[in-house]
């Protein structure tokens, strides 16, 4: 999808992945086609649903985003420690639902049970997640097991230009900045990878995008419906990159769990599968579903259009 609407060829940074033991699938797809939906469903294990009159809410994606969701409390059951790195969007900042924030140039340790205060999200940063921040994250809680959360949005907005210059005007997206983006993001994520891995071999790492081309399909007439005009159409909005690294805890069952990864899948089965893998059971997964949404006129709730046609 990347080269049919930039020109630009990801295989060699896939096969870069592939040679670091990564499962990549090349079929991959999101449920959701924004970010809201994705995230939120992605980290509660489970689908939206609408209520009596068919309205899907924007109040249970943003508590969900916020750090209250079903990954986390498995983790934490686990006896993991809950660490999130503040993105500049503000529905992923901290907001008390770990036990630790880490910023540029600051590490909040608080206790997992506060409730969120304006002070935290008034000091959480605007800037985008740097990955050294991810790095540092592996110093807390030494000892401990640990989740790490990190929302990366510079893909997303394009914010490297032709040059390598950063700058944030999303309205100016294009091929150029994206492409340039791309590059710089591969770099920053190998390097990344190579000082995890060296860190602590057995730490599972998983890089996913949550959903396809922000900027494909826009419209300002929220109260008329919008569809999907053919397969391309969902192809683009649902197709994603994703790279899962696990360690081989027993061959059999790190073969079966590559070949789910490598294939096509749908995140809402990303944390169902891993947890089963982990805990040495069967995984209960869900069936593999893409559900297009737009708002209503409040903009705070979501209609779903009927994708059915498209989706085989």
């Amino acid at each position: 999808i990347l080269k049919e609407i930039t020109g630009y060829d990801n295989e060699l940074f896939l096969k870069e992945l592939e040679k670091k033991e990564f499962i990549v699938s090349r079929n991959a797809r999101s449920n959701y086609s924004f970010t809201k939906a994705s995230l939120s469903a992605t980290m509660d294990l489970s689908y939206h649903e609408p209520d009596k009159i068919k309205i899907f809410s924007y109040a249970s994606m943003r508590e969900s985003l916020s750090g209250k969701n079903k990954v986390r409390e498995v983790f934490r059951r686990n006896g993991y420690h809950i660490v999130n790195i503040p993105a500049h969007w503000y529905e992923t900042r901290c907001f008390g639902n770990e036990d630790t924030c880490v910023k540029k140039g600051s590490v909040e340790v608080y206790q997992s049970f506060l409730s969120p205060t304006p002070l935290r999200i008034f000091i959480s940063p605007s800037t985008y997640v740097d990955l050294d921040l991810v790095k540092d994250a592996s110093d807390v809680a030494p000892g401990k097991p640990k989740f790490v959360f990190a929302h990366i949005a510079q893909l997303h907005d394009a914010v490297y230009d032709g040059y390598g210059n950063m700058h944030r005007v999303q309205s100016n997206r294009d091929s150029i900045s994206y492409v340039s983006t791309v590059k710089i993001m591969n770099a920053k994520i190998l390097g990344f990878i190579e000082y995890i891995r060296a860190k602590d071999p057995k730490s599972i790492i998983i890089i996913q995008a949550d959903h396809g081309p922000p900027a494909y399909i826009v419209s300002q007439n929220y109260g008329k419906e919008l569809h999907l005009k053919n397969k391309q159409d969902f192809r683009f909005k649902f197709g994603i990159f994703t790279g899962i690294y696990l360690p081989k805890y027993d061959i059999n069952k790190y073969a079966k769990i590559r070949k789910y990864f490598s294939d096509f899948f749908t995140l809402i089965n990303t944390f169902r599968y891993v947890f089963a893998y982990l805990s040495d059971q069967e995984p209960e997964l869900l069936p593999e579903e893409s559900h297009f949404l737009y708002p209503d006129k409040s903009g705070l709730s979501y209609i779903e259009d009927n994708i059915d046609q498209l989706t085989n």
